[in-house]
């Protein structure tokens, strides 16, 4: 017997998504735009009108001239459209569109949409800038009230965001670390393990000074690691290790001055973990504009990948992880709440496989590289 999967056309998902949303009463009399809707699920106007043509097909919407679109026949009620497999819906929310999001977060995303339509459900995403404020409460109650879903899953959180969802009691799951005292389902890579192995890494090499150049506007994830790194420097048997913190702003113009700040007063560094792979290309250009070499005067991690990194000569050492072992992960925690079940109370960290690169070196003497 010949078994052949079907393929579902980008239109017909889009048409499954915005059926699944009526149903689900998010829509009384009229949808949203076609501009809108091509915005919120991040696809061009021509998929968006191939889907609302379909619907137009099954009769339950009409174009009004002028107006919009009209619901015509809302779908009667939830089950049957989940008996049909398209029922479940999961809202995403990032602070910005995906095109200003890294492109790693958005290989993520494609894996997890491919994921759980294998299960049944679809992706709707929506950025939320003014969830990520000190204070989202509104921007958050907006969101959630105009667009039902299933299960919420947050990405690059702040705290102030997980404690909303939790205290509302609304089924999410954060993409990434939770805070402390967060009782969430998550999932990421093990930025505590993966920090304190570089740190490791740097000492077993020789280095005595070593710094982790850290992301300012810290997440959860940027405190494990904080952890991770100074964990690894206290179990060493080597009492003589410079450790130091220093912040970045996400920008190319801090990530080089605080590389300039570790280079001031007083015996500067031989070994540099740096978050976010952007600002190693900032450190790294920085480096060379000095006629400084890595790894001969300076060894470095990169504790991000990113795929441009492997264009770089010498390749960088860092952490990577297959963003299909992500989505599965993400999956996993995801299912239960769709089902109305407990959710998993697994451990959502999974492990980066380290890439050696050719960025460190083992060091003899503890020499001063030329100043910035």
């Amino acid at each position: 017997m010949g078994l052949a999967l079907k393929r579902l056309s980008l239109a017909t998902q889009v048409a499954d998504i915005l059926r699944a949303e009526i149903g689900n009463g998010v829509w009384k009399d009229w949808l949203p735009s076609e501009r809108e809707l091509s915005r919120t699920l991040h696809i061009s106007r021509n998929t968006c009108r191939g889907g609302l043509r379909l619907l137009q097909r099954e009769t339950l919407i009409e174009p009004v001239k002028g107006r919009g679109i009209r619901l015509i026949q809302p779908v009667k009620h939830r089950e049957n459209a989940r008996s049909n497999g398209h029922g479940h819906t999961v809202g995403v929310i990032m602070p910005h569109s995906l095109a200003l999001m890294p492109p790693h977060s958005g290989v993520v995303l494609d894996k997890l949409r491919e994921e759980l339509t294998m299960f049944g459900a679809q992706i709707c995403t929506y950025d939320c800038p003014g969830g990520y404020k000190r204070n989202p409460a509104t921007a958050l109650e907006r969101l959630v009230t105009h667009h039902r879903h299933d299960c919420w899953v947050l990405t690059r959180s702040t705290e102030a965001m997980q404690a909303w969802f939790m205290r509302r009691g609304i089924p999410c799951v954060i993409s990434g670390s939770v805070y402390s005292g967060m009782k969430l389902p998550f999932a990421d890579q093990d930025r505590r393990a993966l920090c304190r192995h570089a740190a490791g890494h740097f000492i077993a090499l020789g280095h005595r000074r070593i710094a982790f150049l850290n992301r300012r506007h810290r997440t959860a994830g940027d405190l494990e690691s904080e952890e991770g790194f100074l964990e690894a420097v206290r179990a060493s048997s080597h009492r003589d290790i410079d450790a130091r913190l220093v912040y970045h702003d996400d920008t190319r113009d801090m990530a080089i001055k605080q590389l300039g700040t570790l280079w001031r007063g007083g015996s500067s560094p031989t070994a540099l973990l740096i978050a976010n792979p952007y600002c190693y290309l900032s450190v790294a250009s920085a480096l060379a504009a000095k006629g400084l070499a890595v790894p001969a005067d300076l060894s470095l991690i990169s504790r991000d990948d990113e795929t441009f990194l492997t264009y770089l000569q010498p390749e960088p050492a860092r952490y990577i992880l297959d963003p299909s072992r992500l989505a599965r992960k993400l999956v996993s925690v995801i299912r239960p709440l769709l089902q109305h079940t407990t959710a998993n109370r697994e451990n959502g960290k999974i492990l980066s496989r380290f890439e050696a690169g050719g960025t460190c070196r083992a060091i003899e003497s503890r020499g001063k590289p030329a100043g910035l």
